[in-house]
């Protein structure tokens, strides 16, 4: 499917691994850019927006939800908060300085 879309850029977290991770796109996607970004605490601020998204229910409602982990993977999740931090730091690159 990334074959058909031809992406311009392609983020990839910068943790273990990446390195070859990085290697496979461009061999696959010699024309797209990678991105690669730092992705410290991205599974802690991932684990926080899966319980935004998803209301505890039943006996982990009385949980401090520190303490609780998904019942499910949150990959997607960690991926796009690392996309939101793109988005964000390009908007911030991007502004128009204000006038004095």
């Amino acid at each position: 499917m990334v074959e058909q879309t031809q992406p311009d850029v392609l983020v990839v977290g910068g943790g273990t691994g990446s390195r070859a991770v990085v290697r496979a796109i461009e061999a696959r996607l010699p024309e797209s850019g990678i991105l690669v970004v730092d992705e410290k605490h991205s599974t802690e601020r991932a684990q926080r927006r899966y319980w935004e998204l998803t209301p505890r229910r039943g006996w982990r409602r009385f949980v401090p939800k520190g303490l609780l982990s998904p019942p499910e993977p949150i990959d997607d999740i960690a991926a796009l908060v690392l996309a939101e931090d793109v988005l964000r730091n390009t908007a911030e690159e991007n502004r128009a300085p204000e006038k004095a």
